[in-house]
C-alpha cells in the first residue's frame, strides 16, 4: 500500500465524488485521523460523514483552527468561540477529540 494516495476533492466534504471511501475500506482501513485548515467548513462535513459511514474518527484538537464567522444576523463571532462550539458538537457524537501527541503516542513503535 502507498503510504499516501491523492484523492481530488471538489465540494466541502472528502467522500463525495470521490473514491475515498473504496480506497480506505479496500485497504481495511477503520480509523481516519482529521487535521486542516478551519474545523467551521470540510472538516466539519467530512468528519460527520466519515463517523455516519462507520469509520473511527480522531480529531487532534490542536491540528486544526477556526476563523472569525459572521452569522446571518450580522453578528461576528470569533475563531475560538467557533472553533469551540464546532469541537464540542463533533466530539459529543461524531469523532473522538485528541491531541497530536495522544495521538503520535498511540501509534505502533
Amino acid at each position: 500500500m502507498p503510504c499516501w494516495q491523492l484523492i481530488g476533492q471538489s465540494l466541502a466534504y472528502d467522500f463525495f465524488a470521490t473514491d475515498l471511501e473504496k480506497y480506505l475500506h479496500d485497504h481495511g482501513i477503520t480509523r481516519l485521523i482529521f487535521t486542516g485548515v478551519v474545523i467551521h467548513n470540510s472538516m466539519d462535513a467530512s468528519i460527520r460523514v466519515a463517523h455516519c459511514l462507520g469509520f473511527d474518527v480522531i480529531l487532534p484538537l490542536d491540528a486544526t483552527t477556526a476563523i472569525d464567522v459572521t452569522d446571518a444576523k450580522g453578528v461576528r463571532h470569533d475563531a475560538q468561540t467557533v472553533f469551540d462550539l464546532f469541537a464540542a458538537v463533533l466530539g459529543s457524537e461524531y469523532c473522538t477529540l485528541s491531541t497530536t501527541d495522544d495521538v503520535i503516542a498511540a501509534l505502533p513503535a
